[in-house]
């Protein structure tokens, strides 16, 4: 998994930064989403807060690292299907 060196990358060049982790959570959830056929998934910036956004629910992810945002779609997973079956 690759690590990002968060001080360098943010202070150069903020929108490269979010651009290339986006990337890397999107591949990274990519199959997880598909085999619980979780259509609309995203990992989206405002201004203020990074998001992922699963169906039509959004988790603040803000300052995750990748296995952390994986964490909370496990999460979602188990919430969705296991707890309100």
């Amino acid at each position: 998994m690759k690590c990002f060196n968060v001080d360098v990358m943010w202070k150069n060049d903020k929108a490269a930064y979010r651009k290339e982790k986006q990337e890397l959570i999107l591949k990274t959830i990519e199959p997880i989403c598909k085999a619980f056929d979780i259509k609309k998934y995203d990992y989206e910036y405002t201004d203020k807060k990074e998001e992922l956004v699963l169906e039509n629910h959004r988790i603040n992810c803000e300052c995750n690292s990748t296995s952390a945002t994986v964490n909370e779609l496990i999460r979602f997973i188990y919430n969705h299907y296991c707890v309100r079956g």
